[in-house]
């Protein structure tokens, strides 16, 4: 049953995915098209597509850098399940199942809310039109949003990952995967790369720091920051996917505008993103105590 539970995990992983990565598309297009205002600067003229004012950009970065990062992680959540039933040796089978099960709540999870979360700003690209049927980006928002919900909660997925996953021996499958994701960081300096770098490393620490306090607590306490835990987990996770695209990127010779742009993308998602999932720090190791007196109060309010 388990089996079936966690490929079907997976595969609602790849449903937030696709459906994302699909408003994106008619993001982009319907940024390209669409004429209101005048660029920065310009003094006169024809109003100019919207794509090529400062926020749609934004917007269109930040979606196509999490897409990148989401279909990194799926990637590998997928080659950690083929490596444990087709590996070499049963050890290796056993690590590559261990990792399976570590990435598949994260998977399920953050690939889910982030389908949501970018299929909204597509709807945001569109503005007001992105409410008309006609244009199709309502349709995604709306079809996306039972992901979260799919196959287990996302809120399920954080307690599987703090309460279960975190627990395989003794947290040396979470650490064994930081050591990969810090091995990454420190090319990325060999690579010129230093403030990527200091980024990922950044984020390595942050995860190490919050991996043990939450393996030292009581339950009540795991569970209050499970969520933010998955989130800050992912987002490093995603964060060496894409520093792997720069290290590719960097070795390539010449550097083309394609390869700059992917360039780029890796140093937005890693200087502007990463920051911002390491600052969750705080919510992960606030414990449960904070919230069990608010809800006291929200009780009394309801009785």
């Amino acid at each position: 049953m388990f089996t079936m539970m966690n490929r079907a995990r997976l595969s609602v992983g790849l449903e937030g995915l696709g459906i994302a990565g699909r408003a994106y598309q008619d993001a982009v297009r319907y940024a390209k098209e669409r004429t209101q205002g005048r660029a920065q600067g310009a003094t006169g003229g024809l109003s100019a597509p919207i794509i090529v004012h400062q926020d749609v950009r934004r917007m269109l970065v930040h979606t196509r850098a999490h897409l990148v990062a989401m279909r990194g992680l799926a990637y590998a959540n997928a080659v950690a399940i083929d490596h444990a039933a087709d590996g070499p040796d049963a050890g290796s089978r056993c690590r590559a199942q261990e990792r399976a099960d570590l990435l598949t709540p994260i998977t399920k999870a953050w690939c889910t809310d982030l389908g949501s979360e970018l299929t909204r700003l597509a709807t945001q690209v569109h503005g007001g039109m992105g409410y008309i049927t006609e244009t199709g980006v309502e349709q995604h928002e709306r079809d996306v949003r039972i992901a979260a919900i799919y196959e287990g909660t996302n809120g399920i997925q954080g307690l599987d990952l703090v309460l279960r996953k975190l627990s395989i021996r003794d947290g040396r499958a979470l650490h064994d995967l930081m050591d990969e994701v810090a091995g990454t960081a420190d090319q990325l300096g060999d690579a010129d790369l230093p403030d990527l770098s200091v980024a990922l490393h950044a984020g390595v620490k942050e995860v190490r720091h919050t991996t043990d306090w939450l393996l030292a607590q009581p339950t009540r306490d795991r569970g209050a920051g499970a969520t933010p835990y998955l989130r800050l987990l992912a987002t490093v996770i995603g964060g060496s996917v894409l520093a792997r695209q720069a290290l590719v990127t960097r070795a390539a010779v010449p550097i083309d505008a394609k390869s700059a742009a992917r360039l780029a993308t890796a140093r937005y998602y890693l200087t502007q993103v990463l920051p911002i999932a390491t600052a969750m720090t705080g919510a992960v190791t606030a414990g449960a105590d904070d919230l069990d007196i608010a809800l006291q109060d929200i009780s009394r309010q309801m009785a």
